[in-house]
């Protein structure tokens, strides 16, 4: 049974739900190359687990799911929108999935080695995300975490043009960081991914203004070089 509460309203999450299950690893979406690059750099991060235990939270497609599979985790895998569980049940039958809301989420009093929270923090308040940080504390040994970057020229230009939708928030590193110290968490590793996203002029991702052969060629080299203004930020949290 799906667990819902009072912090978003119900309108919101049917919301968040149908945009995911519309546009998560669309192919249509201009900001895949980015995405890609991003999942390969998670699944380069996460160290083999020999049956170890892994948890990860807003499954989604099951991209992440599949990674902690390949290096031989028992995963248990969150997901709020009921479609995206379905498909997660029949696709990982290995795997055990829940359908619930993050924000009511009651892990169970397992210890996980690694817990992987990959493109979920943008559907939280910062008040939210430091609550549901605090559980992740008390259940996980190691955390892999991505944020949407509000510095960078992706989360500028979204919320001047007003794209951002309204269950999605942005944070600046420096305010990222911040909310992991207070959940308890010290930072281990640090890196930004997309310095350059192929922003559009129109909503829904319409009309590209900066070419998909550019982001790939800027971004070999301003992801390294400047990882606080990049369109996501990458934390590995201890």
């Amino acid at each position: 049974m799906l667990l819902t509460n009072n912090y978003m309203e119900q309108a919101k999450l049917d919301q968040m739900a149908e945009y995911y299950d519309e546009w998560w690893e669309n192919p249509n979406d201009p900001r895949g190359a980015v995405f890609a690059k991003l999942n390969n750099f998670v699944y380069q991060r996460i160290p083999e687990g020999n049956s170890k235990l892994a948890l990860d939270l807003g499954s989604g497609c099951g991209t992440i799911v599949d990674f902690l599979l390949k290096r031989n985790y028992d995963v248990t895998g969150v997901e709020y929108s009921g479609d995206a569980a379905k498909r997660l049940v029949v696709k990982y039958p290995e795997a055990k999935i829940l359908q619930a809301d993050l924000n009511v989420w009651n892990p169970e009093e397992v210890q996980y080695d690694l817990t992987t929270m990959v493109e979920v923090t943008q559907n939280f308040s910062p008040d939210e995300l430091v609550a549901l940080l605090k559980k992740v504390r008390h259940i996980s040994k190691k955390v892999i975490i991505t944020c949407p970057n509000y510095n960078s020229l992706q989360g500028r230009w979204v919320t001047w043009r007003k794209f951002k939708a309204p269950f999605v928030y942005l944070y600046k590193p420096k305010e990222f960081e911040e909310i992991v110290g207070q959940a308890g968490f010290k930072i281990g590793f640090r890196s930004g991914i997309g310095f350059l996203m192929p922003i559009t002029l129109l909503s829904n991702f319409r009309i590209k203004l900066i070419p998909s052969w550019l982001v790939k060629w800027a971004n070999m080299f301003m992801d390294k070089l400047l990882p606080r203004l990049c369109s996501l930020y990458y934390l590995e949290l201890e």
